[in-house]
């Protein structure tokens, strides 16, 4: 008999197992499956809080303005035929609305967030503090195309969009020209501009100019935004909140992030965005093209994370039945293949305990703890398996260091990629180099 002939059955007895090894692998991707969505479930409903919590106390702001409005008419010519059909023509005048944005505009806003939960679930919720001052320049100049005769002073109106009226406070001061007003009611502007509240000018801006200086405060939740409408804007925003998202058309010329807070520094001219000077009420503008803001972001998202860390599932899952592979084929030893589906569920149950038990700790802490409970078992387990302490131990090590491979991928965002790349690399290059003196002709 020769060697081949005499080592065909062992052959066929490993083949066999790797067979099975690798179904069983790839059985596993159904729990996997199913385990991704239930974190997408519980990611959906912490969503669903959040907007609950908005809805009572003040979803995310956006605030836009001031802008003025400017009631005036317009004549039309209407030509028309009498009884004996004549044509004539007649002169009618229909009531229009100019709208005006400020030439320079101002704003300060000092954001104090806090966190509210519903059950285990939280989010930021926030008041803000705003301050704006500027000036609309000379009216009359800036109005050139609208007959003087036409314009009615006594209904001009201010107005500032603000996205969830429910969030504005009572203790609103606003000052144009010197003289004290107040928000007389929410009002529309055009169809994209959203809600708004309204202060009426009157003869203010009879005389050409118009200065302003309003105080007001608003609650939200997660988000600030902006829409810079003037010619010439500027914006400071400060925040005890020590992890802000700096998003949308614009990024601050300055900013500073500290543990203690951070402060953002914008400056912005028309030129920057494409909104016209004046537009009437039929328009409709693309303000969110100009939009800009900060975002309140929390360090521990969660499932975020944990979505994140299970795409690693069966990279983390394929090396633990190659550890256990390698050493039954190494040490002489067999591994039932019922024991493989063992081991491949404790696996999968970490990601359970892992969105278990971080919706109650912050992410790291649930991490180790997952991985501690699953190594401890796998370990114990292992070591019933092989009979060996010293093998038992190799396995719980390898698993250890891809525990740790993994955690450290997830906390990157940008470099992930690469970081995931060379681990890979190195996974490989380990692999073929323990296996190089395996002599696979006689197994």
């Amino acid at each position: 008999m020769s060697q081949n002939d005499q080592f065909s059955p062992n052959r066929k007895k490993t083949l066999t197992k790797g067979l099975i090894t690798s179904g069983l692998f790839l059985l596993l991707l159904l729990p996997m499956g199913m385990i991704r969505g239930l974190i997408r479930e519980r990611q959906q409903r912490k969503m669903e809080v959040v907007s609950e919590i908005g809805s009572k106390w003040g979803l995310e702001q956006q605030i836009k303005g001031p802008i003025l409005a400017i009631h005036h008419t317009k004549e039309n010519t209407v030509e028309y035929k009498d009884r004996d059909g004549k044509p004539h023509t007649r002169t009618e005048t229909d009531p229009e609305v100019t709208y005006l944005i400020p030439e320079n505009l101002r704003v300060k806003t000092n954001i104090n967030p806090s966190i509210r939960n519903i059950s285990i679930f939280e989010t930021v919720i926030y008041n803000a503090d705003l301050s704006m001052k500027g000036n609309f320049g000379d009216l009359k100049d800036r109005l050139y195309f609208l007959k003087p005769e036409s314009i009615d002073w006594q209904k001009t109106e201010l107005y500032i969009g603000l996205s969830d009226l429910r969030g504005l406070k009572s203790d609103s001061q606003i000052k144009v020209n010197g003289q004290n007003l107040s928000f007389s009611g929410s009002g529309a502007v055009d169809a994209n501009f959203g809600s708004a509240v309204k202060t009426e000018i009157k003869t203010l801006a009879e005389n050409g100019k118009l200065n302003f200086e309003i105080d007001f405060s608003v609650k939200g939740s997660e988000r600030l935004s902006f829409v810079p409408l003037a010619k010439q804007n500027k914006f400071l925003a400060t925040s005890n909140w020590s992890n802000p998202g700096f998003d949308g058309a614009f990024l601050p010329d300055t900013h500073e992030v500290k543990k203690d807070g951070f402060s953002a520094e914008y400056s912005i001219s028309h030129l920057n965005r494409n909104l016209p000077e004046t537009w009437k009420k039929e328009a409709k503008q693309d303000y969110e093209l100009a939009a800009f803001g900060v975002s309140l972001l929390q360090l521990n998202d969660n499932y975020q994370k944990a979505d994140r860390s299970a795409k690693y599932a069966l990279l983390v899952i394929a090396l633990t039945f190659l550890s256990f592979f390698f050493v039954e084929l190494l040490n002489g030893l067999e591994v039932h293949p019922f024991q493989y589906v063992l081991v491949g569920v404790a696996l999968c149950l970490f990601y359970v305990l892992l969105v278990a038990i971080s919706e109650v700790l912050l992410f790291n802490y649930a991490y180790l703890i997952s991985s501690l409970m699953i190594l401890g078992m796998i370990w114990l387990y292992a070591k019933s398996v092989f009979g060996a302490f010293r093998l038992s131990t190799l396995v719980t090590v390898i698993m250890t260091g891809l525990y740790t491979y993994v955690f450290s991928i997830i906390q990157l965002e940008d470099r992930a990629l690469l970081v995931g790349s060379l681990g890979l690399f190195c996974i490989l290059a380990l692999t073929m180099y323990f296996s190089r003196k395996v002599d696979w002709k006689s197994i």
